[in-house]
């Protein structure tokens, strides 16, 4: 503790990160972390930028719209795998399809036991376990391989030439015709 009598203390500021604003800097509009693929590493990246109590300090404007844009694709990115999770934990019960007993239109299901042990793991009520688990699986049946799709930063749409007037022209495609 020598250096604290002296005074000679060669290092920085504690709690001062002197690559914030070259960080901050990236999250601006044409920058390095503005067009990152949700990851790990972005939700790192993220969390340091907020510095204490998430102000942000140092951010201006431009640099702020980039980081919310990219804590959304992270929050995007954590919830698929919340839903690929959950798929995962249905294939591994027994019967793999939800038990609806409102509806019948649907295959036999999973085991009550798995609802509830949605519910604890993410402290929600049974109710709201089981109305996730089902959308978890209507996605997977529904979307098959969509989970792939994401990680890579581009929507399945984009790949495949999905476009507005592609979509109103499936809508008009699936709506019955109109008596005249």
């Amino acid at each position: 503790m020598d250096w604290q009598a002296s005074g000679d203390w060669q290092g920085g500021t504690p709690g001062h990160d002197p690559s914030l604003p070259e960080v901050l800097a990236a999250f601006e509009h044409g920058g390095a972390w503005e067009t990152a693929a949700p990851t790990a590493a972005l939700a790192a990246v993220l969390e340091r930028v907020a510095g204490p109590g998430g102000l942000y300090a140092g951010a201006d404007t431009d640099a702020l719209t980039g980081i919310v844009r990219q804590w959304a694709a992270v929050e995007s990115w954590a919830a698929a795998g919340l839903m690929s999770a959950l798929r995962a934990m249905i294939h591994d019960d027994d019967a793999g399809a939800p038990v609806l007993r409102r509806r019948t239109n649907l295959p036999g299901g999973w085991d009550d036991s798995l609802t509830y042990e949605i519910a604890a793991a993410l402290a929600m009520g049974p109710q709201s376990a089981g109305n996730l688990a089902n959308l978890a699986w209507t996605l997977g049946m529904r979307l098959p391989g969509i989970g792939g799709c994401w990680p890579g930063g581009s929507s399945p749409g984009r790949r495949r030439g999905w476009s507005r007037r592609s979509s109103s022209r499936w809508m008009r495609m699936r709506r019955p015709a109109r008596r005249r």
